[in-house]
């Protein structure tokens, strides 16, 4: 494979203008098809990997629009949907070649300082497929890890889905309090822009992909048991636990 891969983007929403941006910036040669368009097949057989930048509702179509033009032997199948065992699973049923899913941690405008990626590679995918996909990542300034798809999907259940799931749920009990608006603190505006994205620009994004996270339950189980805790009168040890791991936390960030 050639140091540069050349790249076909799937979809040209937020996401898609900004790897086609960043690729054609970095000297990929990429070539683009977004829905409705009319399908040019001749640029399957000038790129090596086909990227999916559309959400997980639109990943089964967009493949369907493509799926006829791609070659085991050539093409390196990747998604950057916020879920992966579902489109994994997917992907790996109805093409034979290299599979490797990906999750950008960030949106369209990233802070360079928050530029992760996590790389979930399909069994079929060999190294040189998971490196052609991390190579991608890494020269647009990314820090990568790799890991599997149900993994991934635990650990986004609870950093990303349940997060959101906490601010949906303690904002909408402040909707049922009549006249609560009386009672919030200085400390309750910080929690306010905290949550502002979560419930305004980017609410039914998280709302799709967290209903399609299998691991999102499982999460709520957990979080539920943290709470039964607090019930029985443990606040004080879940709150000197919480308060070891955000300082440990800290010093990571530095």
């Amino acid at each position: 494979m050639q140091n540069k891969p050349s790249v076909c983007i799937i979809g040209l929403g937020k996401m898609g203008n900004f790897f086609y941006r960043e690729l054609t910036r970095l000297g990929y040669a990429v070539f683009v098809f977004d829905k409705g368009e009319r399908l040019n097949t001749d640029i399957f057989k000038k790129t090596e990997i086909i990227l999916l930048c559309v959400p997980i509702g639109a990943l089964k179509s967009a493949l369907e629009d493509v799926m006829p033009f791609l070659e085991s032997a050539r093409h390196i199948l990747s998604d950057i949907t916020s879920v992966k065992v579902y489109p994994m699973d997917y992907m790996q049923e109805v093409f034979d070649g290299s599979v490797v899913g990906t999750h950008p941690l960030f949106g369209p405008d990233p802070d360079p300082s928050d530029m992760k990626a996590i790389i979930v590679p399909g069994k079929g995918a060999d190294e040189q497929a998971c490196k052609a996909i991390e190579r991608l990542y890494i020269d647009m300034g990314c820090s990568v890890f790799r890991s599997g798809a149900r993994e991934h999907d635990h650990g986004v259940g609870v950093a990303q889905s349940l997060n959101f799931a906490v601010s949906a749920a303690f904002f909408s009990l402040l909707a049922r309090k009549e006249g609560i608006r009386h009672f919030l603190t200085p400390s309750f505006k910080r929690h306010l822009e905290a949550a502002r994205k979560h419930l305004t620009t980017d609410k039914e994004m998280f709302c799709e992909f967290t209903a399609q996270n299998p691991e999102f339950n499982g999460a709520l189980e957990e979080y539920r048991g943290i709470v039964n805790e607090m019930l029985q009168g443990d606040l004080k040890k879940i709150s000197d636990e919480a308060a070891i791991w955000y300082n440990n936390y800290s010093l990571y960030l530095g």
